[in-house]
């Protein structure tokens, strides 16, 4: 998905490293599969932990 319009948008554009490989993981997805992850989401955390999860799962 192109997510250029929105600025820190769906992650903060400074990130330690761990977070910056969550961070790649979830463009690497299908689009499908990041709605299905942002979809839900109450918080950047909750979000955060979701793709966390997610990728510990692949």
């Amino acid at each position: 998905m192109d997510y250029t319009g929105y600025y820190e948008f769906p992650f903060p554009s400074d990130l330690p490293e761990q977070d910056r490989k969550v961070k790649d993981f979830f463009f690497s997805l299908s689009d499908d599969l990041q709605l299905k992850l942002l979809n839900g989401s109450t918080s950047y955390k909750h979000f955060h932990d979701r793709v966390a999860e997610y990728m510990g799962k692949q």
